[in-house]
C-alpha cells in the first residue's frame, strides 16, 4: 500500500501514547474491536485507521 505521511505520524502516536499508558496492543485491540494484529499493522501505518477505529482508540487512549 502506498504509505503516506499523516497515516506514519498516526501510527507512531498511537504507538507511544499505547505504550506511555501501558497498554500491550492486545488490550488496546480488544477496546477497539480489533485484533492486536491489526493494531500492529495500524502502528506501522500498512493499514489505514477508519474513522470509526480511530475514535474508539482516542477514547482508550485518553485524547481528545
Amino acid at each position: 500500500m502506498d504509505e503516506r505521511p499523516i497515516d506514519q505520524q498516526l501510527g507512531a502516536r498511537l504507538r507511544r501514547r499505547r505504550r506511555n499508558l501501558g497498554l500491550s496492543q492486545s488490550q488496546l485491540a480488544s477496546i477497539c474491536g480489533v485484533g492486536f494484529q491489526t493494531i500492529q499493522k495500524y502502528e506501522c501505518a500498512s493499514v489505514r485507521m477508519s474513522a470509526n477505529i480511530l475514535w474508539r482508540a482516542a477514547e482508550a487512549l485518553e485524547v481528545p
